[in-house]
């Protein structure tokens, strides 16, 4: 078995046991733990970038080349939207339509969340564009 298969074989090994410990605890206790949630996503990601680059951590010559700084770019901008999209559709189920009354809102970490996610790319598109705009000026 190479390297490779033996990584893959580890992560799913890894995401099954986390997976079925998680059931275990919801079928005899009904609770779904946070610690599975974040474990099962950490791994998931690990499992992608293994598909991806052939490499968990998502760092291969592949990756670092110009096509794989495209797909990266263009990855991290859809990511993005589709975060924002997945934060307002989560918030929509635990609030109910009641959302649209601003000062009712209960789940306010995530109604900061999705706040902030409208001026944050902006603020890094603004960053960047002066680190580009003083490479410029400096050439």
């Amino acid at each position: 078995m190479n390297r490779k298969n033996f990584i893959l074989l580890t992560i799913v090994l890894s995401l099954l046991g986390v997976l079925i410990h998680g059931a275990y605890k919801y079928i005899t206790e009904g609770a779904i733990l946070g610690g599975t949630i974040f474990a099962s996503a950490i791994i998931i990601s690990y499992f992608i970038n293994h598909i991806t680059w052939g490499d968990p951590h998502g760092v291969s010559e592949e990756s670092q080349d110009e096509m794989g700084q495209q797909i990266k770019y263009k990855s991290f901008k859809v990511a993005y939207f589709v975060l924002i999209c997945l934060m307002f559709v989560i918030l929509i189920l635990s609030e109910g339509f009641a959302f649209l009354l601003l000062d009712e809102i209960k789940n306010l970490p995530l109604f900061i969340a999705i706040c902030s996610s409208f001026f944050i790319y902006p603020i890094v598109e603004l960053i960047v564009a002066k680190q580009y705009k003083s490479k410029d000026e400096i050439l």
